[in-house]
Parts: C-alpha cells; sequence; structure tokens
C-alpha cells in the first residue's frame, strides 16, 4: 500500500515537471516572438528614424542672416567695388493685426486688382485660393493634386504662376483660380517673381543663389549669388532665401526660419538692409523650427503702397510699414535704420 501511495506521488510529481517544462518552452517561445517582433519594428522603423532626422538637420537648421552672425557661414565671395560696404538693418511698424487661416501653410503670398491671393503648402493639403485682405476669410481655392507641394507665386501678364517644391513642375492660373498650363521647372522651386524689368522669372530654392529662367521656354538663362558684407568688409552668402518680392528696383526675401527679410538689389546681388520682424510675436516661438511655423509671405499691394506678411500656421496676418529703402544707400540710413553690429532701435513688441 505504502509502495503504491509512493509511486503515485512519484507519477504526480513527474506530470508536474512534465507540465512545468511545457510552460517553460510556451514561456520562452512567447519571449522569442516578442524579441522578433521587436526586432522587425526596430528594423523596419529604424530608417524612418534616421530620415527624419536627415530632415530636420537639412531643413530645420537655423540660417545665416545679416543680423545673426554669429551662424553666418565663412565661405567669403569677391565683392564688387560698387557694393555697399554693410546693410542697414531697420526695424517696422505693425499698422494692424487680420485673421489668418492657422491651417494655411504659407508659401506665397501676392496681391492683384485688389485680390490677395496665397499659395499653401504639404502633400494633401497644398492649395492656391484668395483670400479677404481685411477678415482673412477664405473667398475661393483650388486644391492642388495630392502629389504636389505648392510653392511660391507671382502674377504676371493676366496669369498667376506657383512654383511645386521638389516636383519640378510650374502650374499657371486665372486670377479666378482656373488651372490654365503647366511647365518644368529645374531644381527645387521656393520663392518666385519676376525682375524689375519684367524679363525674367526669378527663382529662389533655399540656398543662397537666384536663378533666372526664360519667360517663354523657362530654361535657367542666369544664376545670382545673394551676399551681404559684415562689419569686419567680409562678404558672406546669405542663404535660405524663401518667398520673393519685387518692390520697386528692389527684391525682398523672406529668409527661412529667421525673422527677417533680405533687401536685394537686382543687379548686384548684395544686400542692402534688412528688415527685423522680431516685433512680431510668431517670430519668438522657441518651438518655431519643430512646428515649422515660420515667417513666410510677403505682399505688396502697388495701388496702396502697403505690405502684408504672415507665415506658416500662423493665426495672423499683418499690415506692416517698412522703411523706405528706395533711396541709394551710399547717402546714409533711412528713418528706423541703422548700420549693421548695432541691434534695431525699436525694442517695441506685438501682442
Amino acid at each position: 500500500q505504502r509502495k503504491g501511495i509512493m509511486r503515485r506521488k512519484k507519477d504526480k510529481k513527474s506530470q508536474k515537471v512534465v507540465k512545468d517544462r511545457q510552460i517553460g518552452r510556451k514561456k520562452s517561445s512567447k519571449s522569442n516572438d516578442l524579441f522578433q517582433v521587436s526586432t522587425q519594428t526596430i528594423i523596419m522603423v529604424a530608417p524612418l528614424v534616421v530620415s527624419l532626422g536627415v530632415l530636420a538637420m537639412v531643413y530645420f537648421t537655423p540660417p545665416a542672416t545679416p543680423h545673426s552672425q554669429g551662424n553666418a557661414p565663412t565661405t567669403p565671395n569677391v565683392r564688387p567695388p560698387d557694393a555697399p560696404p554693410s546693410p542697414y538693418i531697420c526695424s517696422v511698424d505693425v499698422v494692424r493685426k487680420i485673421p489668418h487661416d492657422i491651417s494655411a501653410f504659407t508659401q506665397g503670398l501676392l496681391i492683384v486688382d485688389e485680390k490677395m491671393i496665397e499659395s499653401t503648402g504639404l502633400y494633401g493639403k497644398s492649395t492656391i485660393r484668395e483670400v479677404n485682405m481685411d477678415t482673412g476669410d477664405v473667398i475661393n481655392y483650388l486644391d492642388m493634386d495630392e502629389k504636389d507641394f505648392g510653392e511660391g507665386i507671382v502674377y504676371h501678364e493676366n496669369q498667376i504662376y506657383q512654383l511645386t517644391w521638389k516636383e519640378n513642375k510650374i502650374y499657371s492660373y486665372s486670377l479666378d483660380l482656373k488651372k490654365q498650363n503647366e511647365y518644368t521647372l529645374e531644381g527645387e522651386g521656393w520663392g518666385l517673381e519676376v525682375t524689375p524689368a519684367k524679363d525674367a522669372f526669378i527663382v529662389s530654392n533655399g540656398s543662397s543663389v537666384l536663378t533666372y529662367l526664360d519667360m517663354e521656354t523657362f530654361e535657367p538663362i542666369s544664376y545670382q549669388t545673394v551676399y551681404w558684407v559684415d562689419d569686419r568688409g567680409i562678404a558672406r552668402e546669405v542663404d535660405r532665401l524663401n518667398e520673393l518680392e519685387v518692390v520697386g528696383e528692389k527684391l525682398f526675401a523672406n529668409i527661412f526660419g529667421s525673422a527677417e527679410i533680405a533687401v536685394i538689389d537686382v543687379d548686384t546681388g548684395a544686400v542692402t538692409h534688412v528688415f527685423d520682424l522680431s516685433i512680431l510675436p510668431e517670430t519668438r516661438d522657441k518651438n518655431i523650427m519643430v512646428k515649422g511655423s515660420v515667417l513666410n509671405g510677403i505682399a505688396f499691394d502697388k495701388d496702396t503702397g502697403k505690405y502684408y506678411v504672415t507665415g506658416k500656421l500662423w493665426a495672423n496676418m499683418y499690415e506692416i510699414e517698412f522703411p523706405d529703402v528706395s533711396a541709394d544707400p551710399s547717402l546714409g540710413p533711412p528713418d528706423g535704420c541703422q548700420l549693421l553690429g548695432a541691434p534695431p532701435e525699436s525694442d517695441a513688441t506685438v501682442s
């Protein structure tokens, strides 16, 4: 009887050992499966993380600007003898604040025939639209193909022309935003304008080089490097040129990622003045580069002489009063401006 009891206990113990081993194998198998899934996930996600990191370094690196000498590139250029010694840094005044579509990733802004036209970017969200200059309401719009990333715009001979970022396309529209034609663009498109003489298109691509295009074939006909001269007399390239606006004989350019607009002499490529727009609260957002909500968009109303600026994903647009920069820079600084090396006199802010 004792032998039978001991045998039964032994059999139960053996069964428990076998069961524990089976459970152990299942746990081990589950752990291996989880490890394989985790490994596969890391392998799949790693390239995306690396790509995003590279994009952040390339696209969101703070630019070198005339006012921010600490970030200036060190590659010197040959300065033409007739170029100004250094640009003037100018403060601006805010006339009024106007509501702006906070979902609009603004890439271009212009005013023609009392209409404000805005180009917006991002894949699947790019548009060309007419905006009310007083209320910010969207009056009319046309969605772009979701494979296109809208960029700068310009008006020329009853047509609105719109760049794309990397799609190598230029589109033309009627004033009521009906699509007309499609043209081929060489390289990236950021900002678009027409020369003061109206004999070529000007395209910026985020570098310091402006490309001049034939107005019929859209083929490149010349290139121009934009530069500024620092307070040590060294000529430096101005990169990250973005949205463009011709005012008289000058070319205004947003400098991507900064609160500054460069005023460029189109004959020499020299920056003669820099408008400091840090008075605008959106430009002082510490996360501006992460959000991508940078200053971008300049519109000059030739009929009224008014200027408007806004930014990507901004809730506001502003009517701005800029100093008069039409005079010869050698005659001295305009009111509200001073030579590079000292901050603008105005320390006012806008809430």
